[in-house]
């Protein structure tokens, strides 16, 4: 109740948010260097609203607002991703684990930003061992996640190609099309 009460005021929840994402992230980084997982799911915090990063100033804040405030979030997600990155490379774990990035919905008020509403959730999946960067184009009802994890335990996805075709074999037995190609754009390297 005392976290409710404090989150009233815009800046006591921020404070708060910022916290919430200092521990998601620590609890990230263990289970990213714990050997007994190989596969680890996580949903963290940025871009989530309230906004707490200035991403003109590499630092957090209590005062990010509106659009430049979700801008701010999203360099903090970046750099969440980046630090998620180095930590698989530093555990010796690249190619033991997988790891799955996602999120619970689009940001409800990208309308603020240009005028356009973007019901994209993102998804993002790197698969242990594997060196490839690739982009696929779906519609994806993330229900399937859940069957996804188990899938890849069960060594059937171990690559960009496993995941693009069981991703399209769903996409066929939900009868949904999907949005645009399921096939890999091919390697990239890995910046």
């Amino acid at each position: 109740m005392l976290h409710q009460w404090l989150a009233i005021s815009p800046v006591n929840s921020r404070a708060l948010h910022r916290i919430r994402h200092e521990g998601m992230m620590a609890d990230a980084l263990a289970f990213i260097a714990d050997p007994s997982l190989d596969l680890v799911v996580l949903h963290l915090a940025p871009p989530h609203y309230p906004w707490i990063y200035d991403a003109v100033m590499r630092r957090y804040t209590l005062m990010g607002f509106g659009a430049k405030g979700y801008v701010g979030n999203l360099a903090l997600a970046d750099a969440t991703l980046g630090e998620i990155r180095a930590a698989v490379r530093s555990s010796g774990r690249e190619t033991a684990t997988t790891l799955v990035v996602t999120s619970d919905h689009p940001w409800r008020q990208s309308r603020s930003l240009d005028g356009r509403a973007d019901p994209r959730v993102p998804l993002l999946v790197r698969l242990a061992g594997d060196a490839h960067a690739d982009t696929l184009h779906a519609r994806l009802n993330t229900v399937l996640l859940g069957d996804f994890v188990l899938a890849t335990l069960g060594g059937e996805i171990r690559s960009s190609t496993d995941l693009a075709r069981w991703f399209s074999d769903r996409a066929a037995l939900t009868g949904r099309p999907s949005a645009g190609t399921l096939t890999p754009r091919g390697p990239t390297a890995h910046h």
